[in-house]
C-alpha cells in the first residue's frame, strides 16, 4: 500500500541509468546497427574524393621501401602469433607512429565512456571500444572548450587527459579472432560515415 511500481528493465520510460545494449559479437548487432542508419556495402555511396584518394594510393612512394628480409622477418612473427595479443605486440609498433607532441595521445581497448546514448548510430548497441584510438587530448584545444560545444567530443567520462575527437581508430585481429566479426564490425563503422566498404 502506498508503494511505488517498479519499472521494468525495458521500460522505456524507465530513467535509470542502466540500458540493455548490444555488442558487436552479438547476435542482432548488424540488424541493429542497420536500424540505426548505418548501411551495408552495397547500399553505401563511395567518397566524393575517391578519385583523389585512387591517385594518392597509386603514386610511388616518397621513402625507399624496406628490404625484402624486414617483410619476412615480419610475416614470420606475425605468422607464428598464437593470439591477438601477441599480433597486437608484433605489429603495433610498425603500424603506429610515435609523436613527440605531448598532447598527441593513443589509448588502446578503451571503451568510449563518454559517447552519448542513443545518438542515433549507436541506439541500444554497447559504447565503441576499438582496439586502439589516437587524437588530441582535450587541453589541446584550448581556448576553445569543444566539449561545451560537441556532444561526446571527449571520449572518456572524468578524464581530463581524455582523447577528444579522435583522428585515427583501429582494431587488431589474430588468429583466434574471427576475421568474419572484423570484417562486419569494419563495414558497419565505414558505413556509418556514408564510405564503401572494402
Amino acid at each position: 500500500m502506498g508503494q511505488k511500481k517498479k519499472k521494468k528493465p525495458s521500460d522505456p520510460t524507465d530513467d535509470s541509468a542502466s540500458t540493455k545494449t548490444t555488442s558487436t559479437t552479438t547476435s542482432g548487432f548488424a540488424d541493429k546497427a542497420y536500424k540505426n542508419g548505418m548501411l551495408r556495402p552495397l547500399h553505401s555511396q563511395p567518397p566524393t574524393n575517391l578519385d583523389d584518394i585512387r591517385k594518392r594510393h597509386a603514386a610511388p612512394r616518397a621513402t625507399a621501401s624496406p628490404p625484402e628480409s624486414v617483410y619476412e622477418g615480419y610475416a614470420n612473427r606475425v605468422g607464428k602469433a598464437g593470439n591477438e595479443a601477441t599480433v597486437v605486440v608484433e605489429t603495433s609498433a610498425k603500424l603506429l607512429k610515435e609523436y613527440d607532441d605531448k598532447g598527441y595521445i593513443r589509448a588502446f581497448h578503451r571503451p568510449f565512456t563518454n559517447a552519448p546514448p542513443n545518438a542515433g548510430y549507436n541506439n541500444g548497441l554497447s559504447a565503441p571500444q576499438p582496439d586502439f584510438v589516437e587524437g588530441l587530448e582535450k587541453q589541446e584545444f584550448r581556448p576553445f572548450q569543444v566539449v561545451d560545444h560537441v556532444p561526446g567530443a571527449t571520449l572518456y567520462q572524468n578524464d581530463p587527459f581524455s582523447l577528444t575527437l579522435p583522428q585515427l581508430a583501429g582494431e587488431w585481429k589474430g588468429p583466434d579472432g574471427s576475421m568474419r566479426v572484423s570484417r562486419t564490425a569494419k563495414r558497419i563503422r565505414r558505413s556509418s560515415h556514408g564510405l564503401r566498404a572494402e
